[in-house]
């Protein structure tokens, strides 16, 4: 059976301040703490420092290229097999990572998957956005996360969730590198609610 942890890699890159109006002290806190554990080398964002300008944060962060979401626009969502596994593989082994230090990332997106170079690199990617992460232990039933669109069932019905609901996230995106459409296509939280009962119609 194939693994889909691959190694962690360290890669060294320009950097980029990204003032973020949303950026949060919570935030920023669980990027250090993810940076303690070295996880930049399992396919996430590398935080290098918070600076406040005109007392709004900004993370500087390494400098990426392009998001998946708009690689696929360009490309008109034609990928290859073999690039698809490169991704997710590399997105496994990212949450796999998180899932070792007790981390739900809570809102895996297209968007939120960065190709590092795709001249130099083609399909390296990492993992950005913890806005909405959290540890393991504040996963509370009856919490809202994930973008509707890629929203597990428990999440949905106010159930007791875990790091799985980021691997729910992660096929929604398989599916749209797959088939070039999303899955559950929504806009809001009531159709996402929906959205399974009419896909089994």
């Amino acid at each position: 059976m194939a693994s889909f942890e691959t190694p962690c890699l360290s890669v060294r890159h320009g950097v980029r301040m990204v003032p973020e109006p949303n950026v949060t002290l919570e935030q920023a806190s669980m990027l250090r703490h993810l940076m303690l554990h070295n996880l930049d080398k399992c396919n996430i964002i590398t935080l290098y420092d918070e600076i406040f300008i005109s007392n709004r944060m900004s993370l500087v962060v390494e400098k990426l290229d392009i998001s998946l979401h708009n690689y696929l626009l360009e490309t008109q969502g034609l990928v290859l097999l073999e690039d698809i596994r490169t991704v997710i593989q590399q997105m496994a082994t990212a949450l796999a990572a998180l899932k070792r230090v007790g981390v739900i990332h809570g809102d895996v997106t297209t968007d939120n998957i960065m190709m590092v170079d795709r001249v130099r690199q083609p399909f390296r990617v990492k993992l950005i956005d913890f806005s909405q992460a959290m540890f393991s232990s504040q996963a509370k039933p009856g919490r809202i996360l994930q973008t509707p669109q890629y929203r597990a069932a428990e999440i949905m019905l106010g159930l007791p969730f875990c790091e799985a609901v980021d691997i729910w996230a992660l096929g929604c995106v398989m599916g749209i590198m797959m088939f070039g459409f999303e899955l559950f296509p929504t806009t809001t939280d009531y159709d996402a609610s929906l959205q399974p009962v009419r896909n089994r119609r």
